[in-house]
C-alpha cells in the first residue's frame, strides 16, 4: 500500500511506498519512494526503494529486485518533436552523410616495401656517409644524388597500392592516382602485368599487384598435382596470389557496378610531390657534373 504525493508545476509525481513484514526476506517493513512522470506509464519513472537486510538503490519504475541487488537506474529517452518533412527537405549533404563508408581494402607488394626499405637504408647510409666525410664536391654531388634517388625508389617500391570498397576502384601508382567508379571498369587483365580498362578504353596498370609468373607455374604444379592425387579444391584451381586478388577485385566490379554511388567519372591526378623534388635533383646533379 501506499500514497502520491503531487508536486505542482514540476510535472512530476512523487509517492511513498511500504511493505508488509511478511512481504520481506527478513520479516521486517519496507519502504520506497516513486518519481513518475504525470500522464506516464508505469514504467516511465524510477524507485527508491529500501528493503531491510538487504542493500538499496534505484528501479526502473514497475520493476521487481530480485536478491536484493542493485537495478539499474533509468529515466525516460527524451522524444524529439515531429519534424515536418515538406517544410524542412533533407539535402544531399545530410543524406550522403548518413550513409556508413565502407572500409577499403588495400593491395600492396610485400617484396616490393621490403626491397624499397633496403634500398633507401643503403642510399641513406652511402649518402649520409658521403656527406660528412667528404672533400671538395662530394657532399654537393651526394646531397643532389640523394635528393634525386629517394623520391624514385620511395615511388616505385613503398608508394604503389590499390583501394578498392564498395564504390570506387583507387589505384596509386609511382607518379600518378587514378580513381575509378565501379560503373566506369571495363574488365580486368592479367598477362605480364596486371591492368584495368575503363569503358573508354583507357588502361591503367596495377604497380602495387605485380605479376609473378614462377607463382603461377607453382600454382599449376600443385593443381595438377592435387587432381593426380583425387584432391582438387572445391572452391577452384589453384590460383597464383595475384591471380586471386584479380579474381576479387572483378567480383567486387561485376556485384557493384550498378549501385547508385558507384557511378561518376574517372579522375586522374599526377603526383607532384614525388615528380618535384626528383626534377630537382636531377637538375641540380646534371649542373655539377657540367661544372665540375
Amino acid at each position: 500500500m501506499g500514497r502520491r504525493l503531487p508536486v505542482e508545476g514540476a510535472g512530476w509525481g512523487v509517492g511513498f511506498r511500504w511493505t508488509r513484514p511478511e512481504a520481506t526476506a527478513s520479516g521486517g517493513r519496507g519502504w520506497g519512494v516513486d518519481f513518475r512522470r504525470k500522464g506516464a506509464g508505469p514504467g516511465d519513472g524510477f524507485r527508491w526503494q529500501r528493503v531491510p537486510g538487504r542493500v538499496r538503490g534505484m528501479l526502473p519504475q514497475g520493476a521487481v529486485p530480485a536478491s536484493g541487488r542493485i537495478g539499474v537506474m533509468t529515466t525516460p529517452d527524451p522524444q524529439p518533436p515531429p519534424s515536418d518533412s515538406s517544410s524542412s527537405p533533407s539535402s544531399p549533404a545530410s543524406s550522403s552523410s548518413s550513409q556508413t563508408a565502407s572500409r577499403d581494402r588495400i593491395y600492396r607488394s610485400p617484396a616490393g616495401i621490403a626491397g624499397g626499405v633496403l634500398l633507401l637504408g643503403l642510399v641513406g647510409w652511402l649518402g649520409i656517409d658521403a656527406l660528412v666525410a667528404g672533400d671538395g664536391r662530394v657532399p654537393w654531388l651526394a646531397l643532389a644524388a640523394m635528393l634525386l634517388m629517394v623520391p624514385l625508389i620511395t615511388a616505385f617500391t613503398l608508394r604503389p597500392a590499390v583501394f578498392a570498397n564498395e564504390d570506387r576502384l583507387r589505384i596509386r601508382n609511382p607518379f600518378r592516382v587514378v580513381e575509378l567508379p565501379w560503373a566506369t571498369v571495363e574488365s580486368f587483365r592479367s598477362g605480364y602485368s596486371n591492368e584495368v580498362l575503363d569503358t573508354a578504353g583507357a588502361k591503367y596498370q596495377l604497380w602495387a599487384i605485380p605479376v609473378s609468373l614462377r607463382a603461377r607455374k607453382k600454382a599449376t604444379r600443385r593443381q595438377n598435382r592435387a587432381e593426380a592425387d583425387g584432391m582438387a579444391p572445391a572452391d577452384g584451381p589453384i590460383r597464383a596470389q595475384a591471380d586471386q586478388i584479380m579474381d576479387e577485385l572483378g567480383e567486387l566490379k561485376e556485384s557493384r557496378a550498378a549501385a547508385p554511388t558507384s557511378q561518376g567519372e574517372p579522375t586522374v591526378r599526377w603526383a607532384y610531390e614525388v615528380a618535384a623534388p626528383a626534377v630537382a635533383g636531377a637538375v641540380l646533379l646534371v649542373i655539377l657534373i657540367a661544372t665540375g
